[in-house]
């Protein structure tokens, strides 16, 4: 692959034996391929699947992951939130005996960084509409501050979506999500990750999420 600055203009598409087209914002040149080859060994059959798996849950779980990867992608390379998620996650989806993809959903990483997390304790899932979890705050660990946001994510399975909101801050000590009331009596799956907000001090910065089990919503 070449970079190319063509007396014919800029080349978009096929022109003989190469290929026009623009990459990381450059003009280039590729051999044009007319045969490529579609392997189908099983090996790459579920490396695909894993791939269209764990790429669905990274659309599902856009939110969550746009808020707690940004950071940590732009400093890898740049590299989107997405395609970050997918980096992490593809190890935590595997083939099962009947040869589907299944996610570990304990595994799952929404959120990558340095910010101090919070102790999580056990969540509540049965309130009306809402899940709620107890945490401590750790307010005291260099870089925190009480005014930390504490965003939880709640995945369904079932309808394939997820909710993201702040759910409370560090030094509040409790963290609330409300969920659809279709969800009463779906098993959802809950994240939690912290985000900073003081000026100078930690804002932007995220903690590495944590995942918080899974319950029937009430």
């Amino acid at each position: 692959m070449a970079t190319h600055n063509s007396i014919l203009g800029n080349i978009n598409g096929k022109l003989g034996e190469v290929v026009g087209q623009s990459w990381m914002g450059k003009k280039v040149l590729r051999k044009y391929v007319s045969d490529v080859k579609n392997p189908r060994s099983d090996e790459q059959v579920v490396q695909r699947m894993r791939f269209g798996e764990v790429g669905r849950l990274s659309v599902e779980l856009g939110e969550a992951i746009a808020i707690g990867m940004k950071s940590a992608g732009r400093a890898k390379g740049p590299m989107t939130a997405a395609n970050l998620f997918m980096q992490l996650n593809l190890p935590n989806a595997e083939v099962s005996e009947e040869g589907a993809i299944e996610v570990d959903f304990s595994r799952l990483q929404l959120s990558q960084g340095s910010l101090p997390e919070v102790s999580f304790g056990a969540a509540n899932f049965d309130g009306a509409g809402e899940i709620s979890v107890g945490f401590e705050g750790r307010s005291e660990s260099q870089g925190s501050d009480t005014s930390d946001e504490v965003y939880l994510t709640a995945y369904n399975p079932q309808d394939r979506v997820s909710v993201t909101a702040v759910g409370g801050r560090r030094g509040e000590q409790t963290a609330t999500l409300k969920v659809p009331s279709r969800w009463s009596g779906q098993r959802v799956h809950l994240y939690g990750f912290v985000v900073g907000t003081t000026k100078d001090k930690n804002k932007g910065r995220v903690s590495r999420s944590s995942y918080l089990g899974s319950g029937m919503v009430g």
